[in-house]
């Protein structure tokens, strides 16, 4: 069983609209699916290029709020997420 992420209240938080936005999708898809997005993926449900994408997950990473198991396809793991 995988353990719940945890909910960090907004006036803590320095992240962007657009990482709001790259976790939330994360976690709905994940909601979703059962299963994390590729980064195509995420890139698709922004609307933004996957390069960009990518630098948003290094900086979610950075801060705590994602995870991955590098090298395995699809293991992005919400770590906490923001209250709306």
């Amino acid at each position: 069983m995988e353990s719940q992420p945890t909910i960090v209240n907004n006036s803590t938080l320095e992240i962007t609209e657009r990482q709001r936005a790259v976790l939330a999708g994360i976690a709905a898809f994940i909601r979703t699916n059962h299963f994390a997005p590729t980064v195509a993926e995420v890139s698709a449900n922004i609307g933004v290029p996957s390069w960009v994408i990518n630098r948003e997950l290094g900086a979610l990473m950075a801060l705590g709020f994602l995870a991955y198991t590098p090298g395995k396809h699809r293991s992005f793991r919400v770590l906490r997420e923001v209250a709306s």
